[in-house]
This record gives structure tokens, sequence and C-alpha cells, in this order.
């Protein structure tokens, strides 16, 4: 009994020097508040003294099982090994760039071997003086590196290689930039909405530059985002569908930004940007993409501390089950924690916040409000005989309000942030979204699948260093590849991106037309192929043919012309009706949507999406 005692509790001293490396490593690696981070320590001090304790009494447990008694060598060497063995499986974090279930496929056959082998192997060595130790600590020793490294390459991808290639001064502007996923533009006050939704963002137009015709390149997550950092097009990028990877050759306005000085961070709240999914944390000095998994009974336990250790214990062990989004407002207690560390200093940064709460499943902010069974549905018939309910479609928009409601109340966190900290007026804020939502128009619920302008039609938002150009609005055919390139200008930034800089238009209040593209999300299976054109007043949709295999017949390519200036929800087909407009091209605009067309087809031939990444994907509604 005393040499099991003495099992344990060296077990456990292991354990907690395992937690203390990983504490001075945490330490390290991002900001803290005092308060914390003593919360943090006792926590995962706590934890891994838990964890100790149990892989030793697992260790007692199989040797009673298999009626051997412990010798003292052996018993403690296999016995430490095994618990290393188990502590990296536990450690493995699927955050990193690598896929953990073969890791703890490997870690479960060596954890065999071990046991296998101890009585044999170990015994022998056991009796030798301190040789009969070497194995147990050369294999902490690698565990401790090992496990260190594959959670520093997890949670922090590694910085812009290249050099700063200018010196910041301290008159250099710094860069929040904001992206309110699945927000559309008519929600806004600044776009006409007369319900009140978003009186933060409605003071931070007042005190910058609106942009009234702003569109997306594709209503999906990752390429939106992608396009609007790096100025490329999706075809351009490679990056067609959520789950594709950010090529490492293609630097984005954050990695350019570094090169020139900056700081630069990332915080984002859904898994399409999740580094594992987009490789976008190669971009940033830092990037936060920790979420937390759900767990029914947190909310009950949080409130008391052995609740919330207990809650914290299970989500660190529950890890490999990759949740799929954060909310936002811990995003942003995140985002606060390191704009705390940065703000008292000169040095200008470059943040990016990524908020997805507006995306469905919409999720109720007020006390007595269900959430709706829409999201919860079976079958595309089941949503349907939801949606023809008036009371459930008004549920379901009241909820999808709540939500814009609770983005507008955490931007302006963001901004009471920099006011307290003196950084306000210096600083360029941008706030945008990837892609907006169909609340039923062409007969789409509650969701982003096409180039509909319900879909596509995104705020803007510039508030600029200074407060130059304080109120301006502007008007004309705008798209989020051009927002880096004009940042990177307002800012003096030597970097030179893709896209048109509309620093011109805000001086002048207008953009001249251009042609502007938009295509669905091809192989989502979600719709047929569908992609438009539009000159900032009219917008021609071309549907691809394709095949219905419910009625086995090809359904033909079909054309649709609007009017967004008079037609803003597209109602009124203009060819249908024969009312095209004169001087109005139709032959040229097709065949220059052809082109683009067949580009788009080309560069999606070319995705691939890993399996894992396209379950978790699925879980968030894209594909089938």
């Amino acid at each position: 009994m005393p040499s099991r005692v003495a099992f344990l509790a060296l077990s456990a001293a292991a354990a907690l020097a395992f937690g203390a490396l990983e504490l001075c490593t945490v330490a390290t690696l991002r900001p803290w508040r005092p308060p914390l981070f003593l919360r943090t320590a006792f926590e995962l001090l706590a934890l891994w003294t838990a964890a100790g304790l149990g892989v030793g009494l697992l260790r007692l447990a199989l040797d009673r099982l298999a009626r051997r008694e412990t010798e003292r060598g052996a018993g403690f060497t296999s016995g430490l090994i095994a618990w290393a063995v188990a502590a990296l499986v536990v450690r493995i974090d699927p955050s990193a760039k690598q896929n953990s279930v073969p890791l703890l496929l490997a870690g479960g056959a060596l954890f065999a071997l071990l046991l296998a082998l101890q009585r044999r192997v170990m015994a022998r060595l056991a009796a030798v003086p301190l040789v009969g130790r070497l194995p147990t600590w050369l294999l902490l020793a690698a565990v401790l590196l090992g496990g260190a490294e594959v959670r520093r390459r997890g949670r922090l991808p590694p910085p812009p290689a290249a050099a700063p290639t200018a010196t910041p001064t301290a008159a250099t502007p710094s860069v929040v930039w904001i992206s309110l996923d699945t927000l559309r533009a008519d929600r806004l006050g600044c776009y006409g909405h007369p319900g009140g939704l978003t009186p933060n963002l409605d003071a931070l137009a007042r005190e910058g530059v609106v942009f009234e015709m702003l569109t997306s390149p594709m209503p999906l997550t990752a390429p939106s985002h992608t396009a609007m950092l790096s100025g490329l097009a999706p075809h351009e990028s490679g990056v067609t569908q959520n789950g594709v990877p950010m090529r490492p050759d293609v630097p984005m306005l954050p990695r350019l930004l570094a090169q020139e000085g900056y700081a630069t961070a990332g915080f984002v709240s859904g898994f399409p940007l999740f580094h594992r999914s987009s490789h976008w944390g190669e971009q940033f000095h830092w990037y936060d993409d920790e979420f937390d998994p759900s767990v029914p009974w947190a909310e009950g336990t949080r409130a008391t501390p052995l609740g919330g250790v207990a809650l914290r214990t299970w989500r660190h062990f529950r890890r490999w089950r990759d949740p799929v989004e954060r909310p936002g407002d811990r995003t942003v207690d995140r985002t606060l924690e390191w704009l705390d560390d940065k703000t008292p200093a000169t040095a200008p940064f470059f943040l990016f916040v990524h908020l997805y709460d507006v995306h469905g499943e919409y999720v109720p902010h007020e006390p007595g409000v269900a959430r709706s069974r829409f999201f919860q549905a079976h079958s595309d018939l089941e949503r349907i005989a939801l949606v023809a309910d008036p009371a459930e479609r008004a549920h379901l928009e009241r909820l999808y309000d709540g939500e814009v409601r609770f983005v507008d109340a955490q931007v302006a966190r963001l901004v009471a942030a920099l006011k307290a900290a003196g950084r306000y007026d210096d600083t360029l804020i941008v706030v945008t979204a990837d892609h907006g939502e169909s609340l039923g128009e062409h007969g789409i619920w509650y969701e982003h699948v096409a180039p509909w302008h319900a879909e596509i039609h995104v705020p803007a938002l510039l508030k600029l260093p200074g407060g130059a150009a304080a109120g301006s609005r502007v008007t004309g055919p705008a798209q989020l590849a051009d927002l880096a390139a004009t940042a990177a200008q307002l800012i003096g930034a030597a970097a030179e991106l893709p896209g048109a800089s509309l620093v011109g238009a805000i001086e002048r209040g207008a953009i001249p037309p251009r042609r502007l593209y938009c295509q669905s999300a091809f192989d989502s299976g979600y719709v047929y192929h569908l992609i438009s054109v539009s000159d900032g007043r009219h917008k021609l949709v071309h549907r691809a043919a394709d095949w219905d295999g419910s009625a086995n017949r090809v359904i033909p390519p079909q054309d649709e012309l609007y009017d967004l200036v008079a037609d803003p929800g597209e109602t009124r087909d203009l060819l249908a009706a024969g009312a095209v407009p004169e001087g109005l091209d139709l032959e040229e605009w097709r065949r220059d949507l052809d082109a683009y067309y067949q580009r788009c087809l080309a560069a999606g031939a070319n995705a691939e999406v890993a399996a894992d990444i396209a379950e978790q994907l699925r879980q968030l509604g894209y594909g089938n």
C-alpha cells in the first residue's frame, strides 16, 4: 500500500510539472490580466494533477487485474511511461495542423506495446542504477518538448516570415477590421431600416463613410472573407468553397502590414475561418480561434468556483470535438484582452474581429423567447411547412433582428475600448459583412446560397483616422475585394493589393459604373450554378443548365434581369416583362458572363475539402 501511495504521489507530481510547463508556455504566448491568469493557473494545475492521479490509478488497476505485484523499479518506470503516453494523447490539440486521429491511434498502440513489454524489459532495466530510470526521463522529456511544440503550432501559427521593410511612427494609424457575418445591409438604420436595430453602427456611420452599393463576390464565408482581405475574387485566390485552405503564396493585408511593422491579430467566431479549415493563422502574428464546445449543463454550474473548474476541465478534455461557432461576446472578451496589451503603446496594430452570431441558427437574446424549430427540421418538406406559417416566419425574423442587435452591442464594446485607450481618433475602423441572408426572397428562407441582392449586398462603413470625410456617402458599384486596397491607401501603407482603391470615390462621392460579378457556391449541393453581373443599376443573373434527377429532365439555362434601384428586392424580371432598357447590350453582357463562368468552373474543379473539415461544415448547414 505505501508503494502504491508513493507511486500516485509521484504520478501527480510529474503531472504538476507538465502543468507548470504549459502554464509558462501560455503565459508567454498571450497577454493576461492578473485575475484571469491566477484563475487559469489554478484550473490548469488542478486539471493536470487530476490527470496524473487518474492515470496512476489506471496503471494500478491494470496491475491488479493482471494479478501482478508492482515491482518498485519496473512498476514505477512503466507506470510513468504509461502516464506520459496517455498525457501526450490527451494533450493533442485539434487546432494543430495535423489530424489528431492518427496520433490518438498511434499513442494507443504505443501504450499497449509498453504494457506488453514492461515485465520483460523494464524489470531488467530497473535493476541497473540510474539506467532503470533513464527511459522514463527520456520519454518525459520527449513528451514535454513534443507536446509543447504541438500546442505551439496549433495555437500560434508562425507569423509572417519577412522582416519589416519600414519602421512605423507614432502617427501611423492602426486598423480595426470588423466583419459581421451574414448581416444584410438593409438591417442597418444608415441603410434605411426604421427599426432602430443598430444604434451603435449608425453612430459609427455618422462619423465615417457609408458605401451604399457594396457587394460580395460569393455568399459564402471563406471565399468572401478571402476576397475582403486579399483583393482577389474566389476564382483568383482559389478559395472557392468553405474548407479550401488559403494558399501560402497569396498574401493578405495583415501579412503585408506586418512587413511594415504592424502588430497583427485575428479573432474569429466561425469554423469556416478556423485556422485548420482556412490556414488564415499564417497571415497574422496572433490568431485566436479557440472555441468552446457546447456543454448542456454549463449555464447551471459556471457561477460556482467548483462548477467553473469542472466546466473548463470538461471542455479541456473534449477539445477533440471541435465546435463550429463561438458566441460574439466571448470573441470580444478575448479581443479586449489582446487590445489592453497593445493600446498603451504607440506602435500601430491591425486587428481583425469576426462575429458569427447573425449566421443561422439564430439564438434568442431576449428572456422568454424560444428558439425556432426551423433549424432543427430534418427535411426540406418540414422546413417548407414551417415557413408557410406566418407566425413562425415572424418569429424567425425577430430572432434574426435580435442577433443583429447583439452584434451591434459587441461593436459598441470595441469602440468604447478604443476610446478609453485614446486610440479611437487615430484608428481606421472598417465594418462590413461577408454576405447577407435571404429572408424569403426568391423562395430562399434563412439561407445564403445564390447571388441575389439580399444575400450579396453588404454594409460597408469606414471611420477614417482623424474623422476625415465624416458623414459622407458613396454611391456606385463597389465590392469587398476593393476594401483591402482602400484601407492600405488610407493609412499610407506601401502594401500593394489587387482590387480598386476607393479613396478617390470617397472624395468624389460616387464610383463610376463598372461591371461586378458574383457566383453561387458551386458544388455545394444547394442550388444550380447561378452567376451574375451588375453595373450598379442593372443586374443580369444567369442560371446554368442542370439536371433535375427527381423529374429525370434537363433544366434549360435561364436569364433574369433586374433594376436594382427601382426594384432592390428583385421581384420584377425585366426580361420576362419585355422591358429591357434601351442601350443595354444584353449579348455583350452574356458573353462577358459566360467567360467569367468558365473561369469559375476551372477554379472550382481544383478545390478540395478534407473529409473532417467537410463534416464540421455540414454541422453549420454548408452542403449536403
